[in-house]
């Protein structure tokens, strides 16, 4: 019956609705958060889709890690743009006279949450720079 009861609560919260975005605070989690997911998800399924029999396999190997970690980090600065560009469209009607100012202030919630990150593994020290560049 626990488990039953588990699995219930579990189904619940897959249905439930998510918690409104009323802050910048959650503004900037929920894109940190879904371009995070897009970019590994994305990759992973990709590799894991294209290994076939092999996936265990593939994805105990260290070499193999390294490089997927590293593609994962590659790719969230696109994934990261993707989402503002469609968080932009989503919010233009709402902002009203201050549409001008939107995609400015998504630049600078970028800006933000790409400093909380080192530079990833691997990649060169403008990495942040570039990806920020590619978010205006």
């Amino acid at each position: 019956m626990t488990a039953l009861k588990s699995m219930t609560k579990g189904l619940a919260n897959f249905f439930k609705k998510p918690e409104p975005i009323d802050t910048a605070e959650a503004l900037a989690a929920f894109l940190d958060q879904r371009a995070s997911f897009l970019c590994q998800k994305g990759v992973a399924e990709f590799c894991r889709v294209r290994s076939g029999a092999h996936v265990d396999q593939l994805f105990r190997d260290e070499e193999f890690m390294r490089l997927l970690n590293k593609a994962v980090w590659t790719s969230y600065p696109y994934a990261f743009a993707m989402v503002a560009e469609m968080t932009d469209g989503y919010l233009r009607e709402a902002a009203g006279l201050r549409q001008r100012e939107l995609s400015a202030a998504l630049t600078d919630m970028a800006e933000e949450i790409f400093a909380r990150y080192d530079v990833p593994t691997g990649h060169e020290a403008d990495f942040w720079a570039k990806a920020l560049d590619l978010v205006r």
